[in-house]
């Protein structure tokens, strides 16, 4: 996925969902999937890929004045007006 193209938009979802991507059998192509921009891996017509939150917490450090939500707007685009056409 491409962030930076409109048919690759992000999306959040409850930290206790679990997501299931199946590949359809009749795929001619061989679709791959990149983790976080680092990993990627290929997938087979046929393939299921599951994300899930994993048990062990993940501690992180921020600046005192860290605000999650501006981040999210920041990285994700949210309130930030779609093209790039005059009004």
């Amino acid at each position: 996925m491409y962030p930076h193209t409109l048919s690759g938009r992000p999306i959040v979802v409850d930290g206790n969902s679990e997501l299931k991507i199946v590949v359809s059998k009749d795929m001619t192509i061989y679709p791959q999937v990149s983790c976080d921009g680092q990993n990627h891996f290929t997938c087979a017509p046929g393939d299921t890929i599951t994300v899930s939150k994993k048990p062990q917490k993940l501690r992180l450090i921020h600046p005192l004045d860290h605000n999650y939500y501006e981040v999210c707007r920041t990285k994700l685009g949210w309130g930030s007006k779609l093209g790039g056409g005059g009004d």
